[in-house]
């Protein structure tokens, strides 16, 4: 009985990551597993470029398309920097129920505290 529930989590998991809900993701061991099956990806939200550090309080765990966005949109940034354009720069974070996937992240890049450039990217 207990293989057959097991097995019918797993076919509720798949169906919903197929529709891009990760509202099931609500331990680290949870999203362990989906690294390890090619789902998620680390994101820094600082990106290490910006000298951002290479620890677990500075990534989150998203797909892959996700983290391909952010490094174009961190690309923009960058260019924006080297003009003097830009002087900071955030990431902040939306999540759903008690998903630790998050559900939307938008970042900021600012000149004298003030917004020049945001993006606002969502996940699920």
């Amino acid at each position: 009985m207990a293989l057959k529930i097991v097995f019918k989590d797993i076919i509720k998991k798949r169906r919903l990551l197929k529709n891009n809900d990760y509202s099931f993701v609500e331990s680290k061991s949870e999203i362990n597993r989906l690294v390890a099956y090619g789902k998620l990806f680390p994101l820094y939200l600082m990106p290490l470029k910006f000298n951002g550090e290479d620890i677990e309080k500075n990534k989150v765990y998203v797909p892959k398309k996700i983290v391909e966005v952010k490094d174009k949109v961190d690309e923009m940034i960058e260019e924006l920097i080297k003009k003097g354009q830009v002087s900071g720069y955030s990431c902040n974070l939306e999540y759903k129920g008690n998903s630790l996937v998050p559900s939307k992240l938008t970042v900021n890049a600012k000149k004298d505290d003030k917004v020049v450039f945001t993006e606002t990217i969502n996940i699920w």
